[in-house]
């Protein structure tokens, strides 16, 4: 027993106020690995909603095997990377998952952690940085996870502390370049925004990729409730609780998950949906069906509008207080040409002007944020016309942030507005030539509360889709440079990566 467990986890096993027998209980428990960090987190197989983050992940695991067989040189090994996402979608989780499957020690680190080595002065500090991959060669095959990695920032940013940052970075940047000579080391990388990552850390040879974990989808949230129950609830549909979760982590449902057991084993009694549903909603109230209704009906003119267009594929549609769309952009090329990102417009807009429609007026719920509908509809409206010289104004470009628009000269605010009204009564005119098809859309989602790609489309084939009698629907073929989701441009890239 006493080889598994290190002395942390002693300190943490064997507690006064527990007495001797309930520790050594605690001890053995170590000794088994069920209280190791290691054992709580799912294997990358039983994991949902990493995007790229599992295939390169995966990927890596069957690399380091043949590597460890012989079967590949180091140098063709990948040996950087930075994965990034919002808190709780699973960064720290998919390193582990990845360590432990691939059979190898694991070393999580911080800069909090190296500052806190010894008094902090800069010595120290990069002392322990050399101390953390002194440790990962002696321990090779090891994987490196650096959490919060951005907070090391950038040198030459003009802020306090230059010298002692540019120091910081030196030394890490030191390290990872030893590691064309130091074989059996893979670096990750956590972060929230890798735009504050110094260049040279992300460079060809060093941290080299930058990898995306989106926060879950539906299904996705259905299958983190799935692998946290494990065999409990065993015959549930986990869709209903995934709709009223939408918009959380997945570190948000292994609490809700604990929350609700809680509430269960002080009611002293097995644990029942109710629970979770309990924790899932806190002190928010379950959408009244009038308000349901209504949300329908948007989302149904979102889908109508991106099938008409083309511009993407429908990958579901949910009633949810934290958005309802989740769709897929066209592999194949597109010219970003006026018509083009009109289009984007239409379908931006086409969930307030089925509101219209039905309703006889629209709700709030198009706008509110700058994450919004109409939030995003107004940026690359804006952009038309400021930045990609595609507005009524010519050759124009204004050095100006879209999201200022109390800077824009009144002219340009003009023709920002007459954009957006036009595209806005093409949608409604898209949606009256498809009113059968759109209360057929929200029927259905009103009912289920969650509709699939297959369900739509099985939706449309039985309603076939009569097109606008105007534009802006015309498809524009050509070669696209698509647009990079980090850089001030990229609202057409947000749209379609919107939940």
């Amino acid at each position: 027993m006493a080889n598994n467990v290190t002395l942390p986890a002693l300190d943490l096993a064997v507690r006064a106020d527990l007495g001797a027998e309930a520790s050594l209980g605690r001890l053995r428990l170590l000794a088994d690995g069920t209280m190791n960090d290691e054992a709580t987190v799912p294997k990358l197989s039983d994991m949902h909603g990493l995007g790229e983050a599992k295939t390169w992940a995966l990927d890596l695991i069957a690399d380091l095997d043949a590597y460890g067989r012989g079967e590949l040189v180091w140098s063709a090994v990948p040996r950087g990377a930075v994965l990034w996402s919002r808190p709780g979608c699973g960064k720290t989780a998919v390193a582990r998952a990845l360590a432990r499957e691939a059979g190898c020690a694991f070393i999580a680190t911080s800069y909090a952690q190296w500052q806190a080595h010894r008094e902090g002065h800069l010595g120290h500090v990069t002392q322990a940085i050399r101390n953390t991959f002194a440790e990962a060669r002696q321990k090779a095959p090891a994987i490196v996870f650096i959490d919060e990695i951005d907070t090391l920032g950038t040198r030459g940013s003009s802020k306090r502390e230059e010298d002692w940052w540019r120091a910081i970075i030196n030394t890490v940047l030191l390290e990872l370049d030893g590691f064309e000579r130091r074989e059996g080391v893979v670096v990750i990388g956590a972060c929230n925004d890798p735009n504050r990552l110094d260049p040279a850390l992300v460079r060809a040879g060093r941290l080299d990729r930058k990898i995306e974990i989106p926060m879950p989808d539906v299904p996705a949230l259905a299958g983190i409730f799935r692998t946290y129950l494990g065999d409990e609830l065993a015959g549930d549909n986990l869709i209903d609780l995934a709709l009223v979760a939408h918009g959380g982590s997945g570190a948000e449902v292994e609490r809700w998950i604990r929350d609700a057991r809680g509430r269960a084993r002080r009611a002293d009694r097995p644990l029942a949906k109710s629970d979770i549903f309990a924790a899932v909603r806190g002190d928010r109230k379950e959408l009244p069906d009038p308000v349901r209704r209504r949300v329908a009906f948007h989302e149904a003119g979102h889908a109508i509008a991106i099938v008409a267009t083309g511009i993407a594929t429908p990958r579901s549609l949910s009633i949810s207080d934290k958005g309802g769309l989740s769709l897929n952009e066209p592999g194949e090329g597109r010219a970003l040409t006026r018509s083009h990102l009109e289009n984007y417009l239409m379908m931006l807009l086409a969930g307030r002007a089925a509101e219209v429609l039905v309703f006889g007026e629209a709700s709030a719920g198009a706008g509110g944020s700058e994450d919004s509908d109409l939030g995003g509809a107004t940026r690359l409206a804006t952009r038309l016309e400021t930045a990609y010289g595609l507005g009524s104004s010519g050759l124009l470009f204004l050095s100006i942030d879209p999201e200022r628009q109390f800077l824009l000269p009144p002219e340009v605010r003009g023709a920002v507005a007459t954009t957006l009204e036009r595209v806005h009564q093409a949608a409604l005119d898209l949606l009256v030539r498809n009113r059968v098809l759109l209360e057929a859309i929200a029927e259905a989602l009103f009912e289920r509360g969650y509709l699939d790609a297959e369900a739509i489309l099985h939706v449309v084939a039985r309603h076939p889709l009569q097109p606008a009698g105007r534009t802006p629907i015309k498809q524009q073929a050509g070669s696209l440079v698509s647009p990079d989701p980090h850089r001030a441009d990229s609202d057409v890239a947000s749209v379609v990566s919107r939940p």
